[in-house]
């Protein structure tokens, strides 16, 4: 990704069945007038479906990378999962290993 865009994770339980509504659900939690332009399926991972959303609005254009468990145990542990991913961003954001950044915290 380029220097300079912002990169947060999200997640969000379910399967490709109720993409429009996880769509629905993404947008309602973003700043107001910021809207996906863009979807782009990740490869890898076996616990969940991975998406890159390009999104725009206001500022400049981000992307977000929205994890969709597809797995019930997967589902059922997200909330350990998800902080434990998150605290490891953190630790890497001063080092000089490449990752996205992580967002104040996980979208409700």
């Amino acid at each position: 990704m380029a220097e300079g865009k912002r990169t947060v994770a999200v997640a969000h339980g379910g399967d490709d069945t109720g993409w429009a509504a996880t769509r629905v659900w993404v947008e309602e939690r973003l700043p107001s007038g910021d809207r996906i332009r863009a979807v782009e399926t990740l490869r890898g991972g076996w616990t969940s479906r991975m998406r890159r959303l390009d999104v725009e609005g206001k500022d400049e254009p981000y992307s977000l990378v929205l994890r969709s468990f597809t797995k019930p145990f997967f589902v059922e542990h997200s909330w350990g999962l998800l902080t434990r991913e998150a605290d490891v961003l953190r630790l890497l954001a001063d080092t000089s290993v490449p990752t996205g950044t992580c967002g104040s915290g996980p979208l409700t």
